[in-house]
């Protein structure tokens, strides 16, 4: 919410809720069920409009498996923004998500969880366990908090916030938490600041293309 409200009268942000974290809902029998589900709301909510779509921590795992169902229907997003996510799922997803879900529900006492949502956590540790990310064609930047010790310490050394694609990477004041908490304005304005050049220079590059086929 303070990631949004700083973005408030720059752009317009939207959220959607990843399938099975609402109560009652079904839980996807794959990931690929998953992007499937995302893809098709995103692509009637959007009917052709360009977006961009940001993911926080292992959330971006997700995202960027919409992102490759989103380029297969040919409706790819303008960008994909991870913030602070970590290059791969690994080994120890259950554990992993347990110990920052955890932290969380400690810092945040006044946010509510159900039942149904540490099911859900649960049930995509599993998915999600040794996943991979395969290329994408879509521009990706990678925004990762300055302060990587908090990560370190609750996952160990190899958790630092890191992508093993192509992408852009950017750094900003804070922890995994205080990212979005404290230093959320700064976070979002240096996504709005890439965005907009990201965009410029997409523009640019279609205008040079178009005339320069005009010329021939």
């Amino acid at each position: 919410m303070k990631f949004a409200a700083a973005l408030r009268g720059r752009r317009q942000v939207r959220t959607v809720s990843i399938p099975g974290y609402g109560t009652g809902e079904p839980l996807p029998a794959d990931l690929e069920a998953a992007a499937d589900r995302l893809a098709g709301t995103l692509i009637r909510r959007f009917e052709g409009r360009p977006f961009a779509l940001a993911a926080y921590s292992s959330g971006g795992w997700v995202a960027h498996e919409l992102v490759r169902r989103l380029e297969k229907a040919g409706a790819p997003p303008a960008a994909l923004v991870l913030l602070d996510t970590l290059q791969s799922a690994g080994t120890a997803m259950i554990r992993g998500m347990s110990v920052l879900t955890r932290r969380l529900m400690d810092r945040f006492p006044q946010l509510p969880v159900l039942d149904d949502q540490l099911t859900a956590m649960a049930w995509y540790a599993q998915l999600l366990e040794g996943w991979r990310p395969l290329p994408v064609t879509t521009p990706t930047l990678l925004v990762s908090a300055a302060e990587d010790s908090t990560l370190i310490e609750l996952l160990g050394d190899d958790a630092r916030a890191d992508w093993p694609l192509e992408h852009i990477r950017t750094e900003v004041a804070g922890d995994h938490f205080s990212m979005l908490e404290e230093y959320a304005e700064p976070t979002a304005l240096a996504v709005h600041e890439w965005l907009r050049e990201h965009c410029a220079s997409r523009r640019e590059r279609s205008a040079r293309q178009r005339y320069s086929g005009g010329a021939r």
